[in-house]
């Protein structure tokens, strides 16, 4: 079932931003989300983390892991690396606020309307992520 999960993540990678934004580049607004699936049984928990920016509508970034803040911080480190961000949109999970990267972090799940898209775009073509009602 892990396999299932890295080809999922590979899927992810090719639909990642390609070139639009170069390095360093200001971002004014990314809206962060998290997709929760599983692997064989609900007690194995995986999240797929996306961050998305709101100007071009693309995917800028993924990390596929675990609920807890080290998931969360190994993509921060990857976009403070690579972009200089000013504002950040969550929801009200808790994880987003261990570490400011941005200048303004807004925690409304009203801003976070084009990553809830992309994330339930993902559960339509990819069928791993398609949510179970049993």
């Amino acid at each position: 079932m892990i396999y299932i999960i890295k080809k999922v993540a590979l899927r992810l990678d090719g639909m990642k931003n390609k070139g639009n934004i170069t390095d360093r580049e200001i971002i004014e607004i990314l809206e962060a989300d998290e997709l929760f699936t599983y692997v064989g049984k609900k007690i194995n928990q995986v999240r797929i983390w996306t961050v998305v920016n709101r100007n071009n509508l693309n995917l800028i970034d993924f990390e596929v892991g675990s609920a807890d803040k080290s998931t969360w911080l190994n993509m921060v480190f990857r976009l403070k690396e690579k972009y200089k961000i000013g504002y950040l949109a969550t929801d009200g999970n808790p994880v987003y606020s261990y570490y400011k990267f941005t200048e303004k972090h807004i925690i409304t799940k009203a801003e976070t309307s084009l990553v809830e898209s992309w994330n339930q775009r993902l559960r339509h073509y990819l069928a791993r992520l398609k949510r179970r009602t049993t």
